[in-house]
């Protein structure tokens, strides 16, 4: 399981020419370099189009890093859990799938005041 990711890439249209995405005019200013994306902060996920489209061509939009179940927000799941069709992701998993780039991922350790990425 992992706390912190990030996605480096200083351009947008590189992660969305990497993914075969596009990406709206309206979102581009929302983008920067993050080297430690926690769970809830803006991240970016590539999604299908909403209807059948002659190229199929997903779309990078900014979200928010989590599963919001009520007050809580789940970022972390066991993927033995995921099929279950009760589970909180089940029906997510078969619904409404995405895409979320990162070139990295990594867990703190120790004290909290002396944390160091792993």
């Amino acid at each position: 399981m992992c706390g912190r990711m990030t996605l480096t890439q200083p351009s947008l249209a590189k992660v969305a020419e990497e993914l075969s995405a596009a990406v709206r005019p309206q979102d581009q200013p929302l983008y920067r370099p993050r080297y430690n994306v926690a769970p809830s902060d803006l991240h970016w996920i590539a999604v299908a189009p909403e209807a059948p489209v002659p190229r199929y061509q997903c779309t990078l939009v900014p979200a928010r890093w989590g599963f919001r179940r009520g007050e809580s927000m789940l970022v972390n799941a066991r993927g033995e859990g995921l099929l279950h069709p009760r589970g909180a992701l089940g029906r997510a998993l078969a619904e409404r799938r995405c895409i979320v780039p990162a070139d990295g991922f990594f867990e703190w350790t120790g004290p909290k005041k002396t944390r160091q990425p792993l």
